[in-house]
């Protein structure tokens, strides 16, 4: 076998080995619910377009009972997401998301004076 050939069969084995303890713990439904909005949102960022480095965010916190659903879950890079939740100047966040009125619409982003990713 090949040293490419090789290396696809381990990689294979670990995401196979990752699901089965997702499924063990009963933790392979969220990972699933990741994946789809990771698939939704195109694999970028939906506030920048970055595609590094990406995590799946809730829009209403868990700590504010925010809950594991699509509709509240978006995909945001990791300097989006720590302007969310880390660059906080004087009370106000680098990055906020505003959820709109209509469930159809797309949600929006505003950025603090001078905030960027």
């Amino acid at each position: 076998m090949c040293e490419l050939c090789d290396a696809k069969e381990r990689i294979r084995d670990l995401e196979h080995d990752k699901i089965r303890t997702l499924y063990s713990t009963g933790k392979f439904t969220y990972y699933a619910l990741t994946m789809s909005v990771l698939d939704r949102d195109h694999w970028k960022c939906r506030s920048c377009g970055s595609r590094n480095a990406l995590h799946v965010h809730h829009i209403i916190f868990r700590s504010q009972q925010g809950q594991d659903e699509a509709w509240n879950l978006i995909t945001l890079c990791s300097a989006c997401h720590k302007g969310i939740h880390v660059d906080v100047c004087k009370g106000i966040m680098g990055l906020s998301i505003v959820l709109p009125a209509d469930a159809n619409a797309e949600v929006k982003f505003v950025r603090a004076v001078g905030w960027k990713p």
